[in-house]
């Protein structure tokens, strides 16, 4: 099984900063290093977005990307990947296939998925997913 491990402050923290931006969606990096068995995150580091982010989108460019590789390398670490939310309790933890594609494509190793939602009593509710991103898979008819 692979294992992402985090620290529960860091985990927390990100928690924290992803309601403040409810009901909008919320990414982050990830930054740490591979183990032997999954990944070992250090830091859930704040991303540039672009202005489309809203209740269903978050959007950030190449260059934030490269940034971040850069930032996290400088640091001793490496870029694993990104997290972000769905803020809606009609999302699931399951990652959208525009996710996977895309995270594939820019060199993620890992991606979190975080359902999160207010219930009847204004209460939040936080669902968590961890995901390998797939490359879209081509498929051809011969004669």
């Amino acid at each position: 099984m692979i294992r992402v491990i985090a620290r529960p402050h860091d985990w927390k923290s990100f928690i924290r900063r992803a309601k403040e931006a409810f009901p909008k969606e919320h990414c982050e990096a990830l930054w740490g290093n591979a183990t032997v068995d999954g990944f070992r995150v250090t830091k859930f580091a704040a991303m540039k977005t672009n202005a489309v982010s809203d209740n269903a989108t978050v959007d950030y460019d190449e260059d934030e990307l490269q940034n971040q590789m850069v930032a996290a390398a400088r640091e001793g670490f490496t870029f694993l990947g990104t997290i972000h939310t769905h803020p809606d309790k009609e999302f699931d933890t399951a990652a959208s296939t525009f996710d996977h594609y895309a995270a594939a494509k820019d060199g993620e190793r890992v991606m979190g998925v975080v359902v999160l939602y207010k219930n009847d009593k204004n209460k939040f509710i936080v669902k968590t997913d961890w995901w390998i991103p797939q490359p879209r898979i081509a498929f051809e008819l011969t004669e």
